[in-house]
């Protein structure tokens, strides 16, 4: 939002946390029929993921976001891994779906290799990876709102480099105490 810019309502999407781990054998690397390597198990996730097609007119995202598979030495071939990731979209009934093919996906990957993998989705839900809205879901009839205050933020939320103009506080916090005085005039 452009400094100096007000949006009444800030519209988020929704956002589901997965971690999972993936339970192969290690081997030689000079026996890689003698294991089940996690790698290549992560690459087929991986590669599902890319494969997962929903209406293009929605918002959607999936993807790994960590993974971690180590024999111990260079010339071991990992069995094990743990992975998680981030899926997101612009609508619940579109991350019900993603949620949906991704479990699908894990089922059909671990019979493929014929190794177990294990996964489970963390408990809270973030919209936009803002933990406010989840206060409306849990309590539907409590009442909330935020507000929108353009800052000339760069280069993005998180971004260790993130900057954003210092004088929008001053309007934000006139945009808080007029919202403030108009809700105490209408009790």
């Amino acid at each position: 939002l452009p400094f100096g810019k007000v949006t009444p309502a800030i519209h988020h999407g929704a956002a589901l946390f997965l971690s999972g781990s993936i339970h192969g054998i290690d081997a030689h690397g000079a026996r890689p029929h003698q294991g089940k390597n996690a790698i290549d198990i992560l690459f087929a996730i991986q590669q599902m993921l890319k494969n997962i097609y929903l209406n293009p007119f929605d918002v959607y995202s999936a993807k790994l976001t960590k993974i971690v598979a180590d024999g111990g030495s260079t010339n071991i071939i990992p069995g094990n891994a743990t992975f998680s990731m981030d899926v997101r979209a612009q609508k619940n009934s579109v991350l019900d779906e993603l949620q949906i093919r991704i479990n699908g996906i894990l089922k059909q990957v671990s019979e493929m290799f014929d190794t177990e993998i294990e996964w489970k989705w963390k408990p809270i839900l973030t919209s936009g990876s803002d933990d406010f809205h989840f206060y409306t879901v849990l309590r539907p009839k409590l009442k909330a709102a935020m507000i929108g205050i353009g800052a000339d933020l760069t280069p993005g939320l998180h971004h260790p480099k993130m900057t954003f103009k210092k004088e929008s506080l001053i309007i934000g916090s006139k945009v808080l105490t007029t919202t403030l005085r108009n809700a105490a005039n209408q009790i």
